[in-house]
């Protein structure tokens, strides 16, 4: 089973990179081609859009992997249902364009969310296969597919972008990777669709899907209300400016927690009545991906300025103090991607959607209080709630598995003090620098070796474990 997970969470990780490590790097590439501006007008759409894949998804795709025996009317019955359901959200958006463009007083969102949402239909076509290929744990099938349509939906992108279609050449790429996606796994997940439909089989995958379809739509109303009153009140410029600093800022934190979770959530599903196998590796899960993604999010925080003036250029300046917030506020995500997951594996969903709805309502409270105070207001807020979060989470986790607030706390602690003295120490030392590549470079240095010179002082378990993982995967 050991080696199963390690083989998992290898080829869930090169998946992740592809779908997200090459975009962040071609994200980078084109900031320094378009500006905020560009890039709130392609936001817009994500307000709406997040939204209405939670609704289309419906919890399906968690429950085709979580059910202990599948079927051939499950699998068709799931691909009928929410394919359907993407068409319907299409026809919706086609006809609701104008009020959106009117809105937000952007007369271009018209065109581009009725050109946008044909990406929703492909997604819903998406989720059977995409499912599967997650059950039968073929991280291998879908890291090469992800691989093969980011790279080519990247060049194709820059092309774009050099004959100066800006935020078109955004929406392209997104209708590129989505449809090509849906082609690969469709014909790798070696599934014959037939039209049979089962009521009673719909039935059975909705009563455990339908309460994290709810907590999903909460999520993506909740994360949608800060693009919404941003865009509203300050414009495209300071969503874009917002949406490229929590994307970032949240980048490591969600992928490294996302690829890690979604590679252990079908093994987790296999022991789901072993709550004791549950809990330590929830505590595992934690420490490992804190010792990789804590010390990379703070050296980003602390040296935020100089990235941003060589990566993006001075025009992108403005995301300084945005970014600096939001690395800090993403860090819960490691604990609390855990929570939902574990809560998923034991089948307690109504716990989750509880869950989530308490901590949305606490996050939505924040941004009533703090939104006429100004945007970088709504970003403290924001970090606050963030970490409210944890502790909500854990008061679930607890009589599900046994996991305690001060075990989780106790598992990341060391970790984020290492990494608070190795960033700060390094960033203080190369503050007396002037050249910034130079200043730069030293953080960075100084930064890894106080890091891990830490790490060994207080033998912590995190880098023999990565060494031999690596050694022997």
């Amino acid at each position: 089973m050991l080696s199963v997970t390690k083989k998992t969470v290898l080829w869930s990780g090169i998946q992740h990179f592809s779908l997200y490590g090459l975009p962040l790097i071609l994200t980078l590439l084109v900031s320094r081609l378009i500006s905020p501006d560009d890039y709130g007008i392609v936001a817009y759409t994500v307000v709406f859009f997040s939204i209405t894949q939670a609704f289309i998804d419906f919890g399906l795709e968690s429950s085709l992997i979580q059910k202990k025996d599948i079927s051939a009317l499950d699998l068709n019955t799931a691909f009928i249902f929410t394919t359907s359901l993407g068409i319907v959200a299409y026809i919706v958006f086609l006809l609701a364009a104008p009020y959106i463009a009117t809105y937000f007083n952007v007369p271009v969102l018209e065109q581009v969310v009725r050109v946008s949402a044909i990406i929703l239909l492909l997604r819903a076509a998406s989720i059977v296969p995409y499912a599967k290929l997650q059950r039968e744990l073929n991280f291998k099938a879908i890291a090469r597919i992800t691989f093969f349509v980011t790279l080519t939906s990247g060049g194709l992108t820059i092309f774009l972008l050099y004959k100066g279609l800006a935020y078109w050449a955004l929406i392209i790429q997104s209708l590129f990777t989505a449809s090509v996606m849906l082609i690969l796994y469709v014909c790798i997940a070696n599934w014959k669709f037939s039209f049979t439909f089962s009521a009673v089989s719909l039935k059975k995958l909705l009563s455990y899907g339908m309460p994290l379809m709810f907590t999903s739509v909460i999520n993506a109303v909740y994360g949608s209300l800060y693009s919404l009153f941003i865009g509203k009140k300050f414009g495209e410029k300071q969503l874009g400016l917002y949406n490229r600093s929590s994307s970032l800022g949240g980048y490591v934190p969600t992928n490294i927690s996302d690829f890690t979770l979604r590679a252990l959530f079908p093994i987790f599903s296999k022991h789901q009545d072993d709550k004791a196998f549950l809990r330590q590796q929830a505590i595992r899960t934690m420490h490992f991906t804190a010792f990789i993604v804590v010390p990379v999010n703070f050296f980003l925080m602390a040296n935020a300025s100089d990235l941003i003036q060589i990566i993006l250029k001075d025009k992108w300046i403005g995301m300084t103090p945005l970014i600096r917030v939001l690395c800090l506020a993403h860090l819960s995500y490691i604990v609390c991607n855990v929570h939902v997951n574990i809560l998923k594996t034991v089948s307690r969903t109504k716990s989750l959607f509880a869950c989530e709805l308490i901590k949305k309502l606490l996050g939505i409270l924040s941004i009533l209080i703090t939104v006429p105070m100004g945007m970088l207001p709504m970003i403290w807020g924001f970090l606050i709630c963030s970490f409210l979060n944890v502790v909500v989470g854990s008061l679930f986790t607890r009589p599900a598995v046994g996991l305690t607030f001060y075990e989780q706390i106790k598992s990341v602690f060391p970790i984020l003090a290492i990494a608070a003295i190795a960033v700060g120490g390094a960033f203080y030392m190369a503050s007396f620098i002037e050249n910034i590549y130079a200043r730069l470079l030293v953080s960075g240095i100084v930064s890894a070796a106080l890091y891990l010179a830490g790490c060994l002082i207080i033998k912590d378990e995190s880098l023999p474990f990565f060494m031999k993982y690596i050694r022997y995967r």
